[in-house]
């Protein structure tokens, strides 16, 4: 359980055959943390109960060749097994290992602290560790914005933005380049509208195609 290992010196994971109490627990080489899986055998769950009747609730276990476990207190995800990441819990003191949620899950969906986003490595959807970038990361909804993919890298929230994205919208296109859900608020672009009128002359209503053109041009020239 969680309050087993709020001590200080429990935060170091267990070194399997180097002889010494790495955790702090006053085992050596902890069984429960160093012996082989048992092929077929019910799986634990970090979840406050003894799911393989072993007598143990929330037991450290390793399945993979790095001897690294889930359901251990940790400070990286580099310390925790194959399918397992370094993240927080309203259960549990400081950060564990716990067995992400997979591939497959839904975009804006969350689960387990985690956030459902597209991994930039992988070029698919998963389950990403947000701890550094802060819960309820987003690239936005409104505008170019919307369907924007990002992962949070190296403590970053990336955002793969489209071309027509803007920090300060100052395009004006007819595009929400800045996604706050308004279009060319910019004051650049109330005066291009004006200049625009102002090339319009009055006397090019109703006049040919042509003869408007060769208006607006003649009216460029007199304002250089």
């Amino acid at each position: 359980q969680a309050a087993l290992y709020t001590d200080l010196c429990t935060w170091a994971l267990e070194t399997c055959a180097n002889g010494r109490d790495d955790d702090c627990n006053g085992v050596i080489d902890d069984p429960e943390q160093c012996a082989l899986c048992v092929p077929n055998a019910p799986s634990e769950l970090c979840d406050g109960a003894d799911n393989n009747c072993d007598g143990l609730i929330d037991e450290y276990f390793v399945c993979d060749d790095t001897g690294r476990p889930s359901c251990a207190p940790c400070t990286s995800s580099l310390q925790c097994r194959i399918n397992a990441r370094c993240r927080s819990a309203p259960d549990f003191a400081g950060t564990w290992c716990f067995d992400e949620c997979g591939a497959g899950c839904a975009p804006g969906t969350t689960c387990d602290g985690e956030v459902c986003v597209l991994n930039v490595t992988s070029d698919v959807l998963s389950c990403l560790d947000v701890l550094g970038c802060g819960a309820g990361a987003s690239c936005g909804l409104y505008g170019v914005c919307a369907g924007t993919q990002g992962a949070c890298i190296n403590d970053v929230w990336v955002c793969a933005r489209s071309p027509e994205w803007q920090a300060e919208e100052t395009r004006c296109d007819g595009l929400d380049n800045d996604c706050d859900q308004l279009v060319d608020e910019h004051p650049l672009c109330a005066a291009r509208e004006a200049r625009l009128a102002e090339m319009k002359p009055e006397a090019c209503a109703g006049a040919p195609a042509g003869v408007a053109w060769l208006a607006v041009l003649l009216s460029r020239r007199r304002r250089r």
